[in-house]
Order: structure tokens, then sequence, then C-alpha cells
């Protein structure tokens, strides 16, 4: 087991045994995240995906935490990892290319099982935990770099158990229009009001 765990949100360490972040209230992992204010003696590599599809950005989110890789996201869609993890990173790049776009979830029916339940659920709550530290500081990068991650996974992902598709939809286009709006020359103080608009319809489910 080891010593300690770590936040992929906001960084903070914890005592082996701990499995959520007290803050983010997110699943503890074994990898130390990447910081957003890394110091220069550790060298870094930045790829520009501004050209990939949300769904292929949501892709490779999920293969490169899978993967372990450490890595941030800065401007939503500048991908940061070490030196070291650079010839890893870019086969999955590749990977994610030859792949295409993805496919959306399937729809999730009365049967569909708990397991789905849940993974829609927590992209559900990633994205309300985004909004909720968007709304407090709008310029830190990491954070907008996170709203991209929960913006692009909602996008493709079907409405949760018990919410009407039509408010869900709601959902989808708020965080893909924040989402827009950070990539703008917007004033941080409509960004703030925005996510705290989105955050406010998200707790209605949370």
């Amino acid at each position: 087991m080891p010593a300690t765990t770590f936040c992929p949100s906001c960084g903070a360490e914890y005592l082996a045994g701990v499995t959520e972040c007290a803050d983010c209230q997110i699943s503890l992992t074994e990898t130390r995240p990447l910081a957003a204010d890394a110091q220069s003696d550790v060298d870094e590599v930045v790829y520009d995906l501004s050209d990939w599809s949300t769904g292929d950005r949501s892709q490779l989110e999920q293969l490169l935490t899978s993967g372990e890789i450490i890595h941030r996201w800065e401007v939503g869609t500048d991908l940061v990892v070490l030196e070291a993890n650079a010839d890893a990173v870019e086969l999955l790049l590749d990977e994610v290319e030859a792949a295409g776009a993805v496919p959306p979830l399937a729809a999730i029916d009365d049967e569909a099982d708990d397991g789905d339940d849940e993974a829609v659920y927590q992209v559900m709550s990633d994205l309300f935990v985004a909004a909720d530290r968007l709304q407090k500081d709008p310029s830190d990068a990491a954070n907008a770099g996170d709203f991209y991650v929960a913006a692009d996974a909602v996008a493709v992902t079907p409405a949760p158990f018990g919410i009407d598709r039509l408010e869900w939809q709601q959902v989808q286009e708020l965080a893909a229009s924040l989402a827009t709006a950070m990539e703008s020359d917007i004033d941080d103080d409509v960004l703030a009001r925005d996510a705290s608009a989105l955050r406010s319809l998200l707790s209605r489910y949370m």
C-alpha cells in the first residue's frame, strides 16, 4: 500500500487510507499530479490540441488517467506533460487520432446496470466540482483546464438516471457555452457568474 495518496484535481497529499479529497470530494490516486506552477528544473512538453474534437480530448484524458501519466490542461486545450513521458504520450496521441472521434456513450435505459449509472453520475459530479472551482477563481489555468475536460465529457454523456433529457441538454449547452466564452476575452466576473449558474443548476441533482 502506498504511503501517501494525492488528489488529481488540487494536488493535495494525504496519508494512506484516505480515499477522498476533503476539498474537491473526488477519489484520490497514487500518482502525484503535475502542478500548474511546476519549477523550471522540471522539463515539460506542451501539445496544442485546439484542433481536436471534444470527444478526442475526452478519450485522451481517459487514457492518460488510466495509464497514470502525470499531466495537466492549460487554456483547456493545451496538454502539458513531463518530458520523460513524452514518448508514451505521443503513442496515445497516435492511438486517439487513428481511432477518430469518440462515439457518444450508449443511451441508458431502465435495464442499465449500476456501473453505467455510477459512471454517468461521476461525469456530472466532475462538472459540478469544476464549475465550483471555476466560479471561485476563473483566472486560474488549472481550474480552466479541469472545466474544459469536464465539459468535454458531459458533451458526450447521456442524461443521468432520473434527470429529464431536456434538463440535461440545458446543462450540456450551458457547459459548452461557458467553455467557448473561456476561449474569448471575457471578463472574469462574467465567467464566475456563469460558472455559478451552472453549479446551481447541477446542485439540484447532487
